[in-house]
């Protein structure tokens, strides 16, 4: 009955120990020290709908605020995308062979939180109740799926006409939250922009900064 539904509670999905195990086993032969914490990264890189895609090299500043603050980052993904130069706590996943359909599970269900784009697999994290970052995001209705512990940061808009930003109220609304094709922007004659680097560094480091908030006032997370 629809009266007991503010009473339901979603059970989100955990991993049971058996796959714990072996995950964390795969962690030690990479290199990552037991209690470590890491951030998973998924930047789409695909063939059609170019509004999905982002640069994966504009996304170095955030990798490196991470790493800097003592964590790991998983750049997921497949062997088809661009190789991230070698920085120290970045583990570009798809070029190791190490990647696998369950290790992709296990590191969306351990991470601290999701660095995500338009694309699937940040959708995997919250399965398991982690935070996600989504940022150079689109369709910008999808800010209404997410949890109050999670980060969004569309992409910029513009109309073609006089180059003028969307109002924050616009985007939020019909048509423009709803574009969700090249061809949708070309018709209503709006423009998309990336993110800049400096945009998603600063957007990560607040979720950053909360975490360590939350530490220094004795909010302990959540562990699988």
């Amino acid at each position: 009955k629809l009266k007991n539904v503010e009473k339901k509670n979603f059970n989100f999905f955990n991993m049971n120990e058996k796959d714990l195990i072996k995950g964390k086993k795969i962690l030690n032969e990479l290199g990552i020290p037991e209690n470590s914490w890491y951030v998973t990264l998924h930047v789409r890189e695909g063939i059609g709908n170019a509004l999905f895609n982002s640069n994966p090299l504009t996304y170095l500043k955030a990798i490196k605020e991470i790493t800097k603050r003592g964590g790991y980052v998983f750049r997921v993904g497949d062997k088809s995308m661009t190789k991230l130069p070698k920085i120290n706590g970045l583990i570009d996943y798809p070029f190791t062979k190490y990647k696998s359909e369950f290790f992709d599970i296990f590191l969306a269900a351990t991470c601290k939180f999701c660095i995500g784009t338009s694309s699937g697999f940040w959708s995997v994290p919250t399965f398991f109740n982690k935070p996600v970052v989504l940022v150079n995001y689109l369709p910008i209705f999808d800010y209404y799926s997410l949890s109050e512990k999670s980060f969004f940061l569309p992409k910029s808009l513009k109309y073609k006409k006089d180059n003028k930003e969307v109002s924050l109220a616009d985007i939020f609304s019909f048509p423009h939250g709803y574009l969700n094709t090249d061809l949708q922007f070309e018709l209503n004659e709006v423009l998309y922009t990336d993110n800049t680097e400096d945009e998603i560094r600063d957007t990560v480091i607040e979720i950053l900064n909360i975490f360590e908030n939350n530490n220094k006032d004795g909010v302990n997370e959540k562990k699988n």
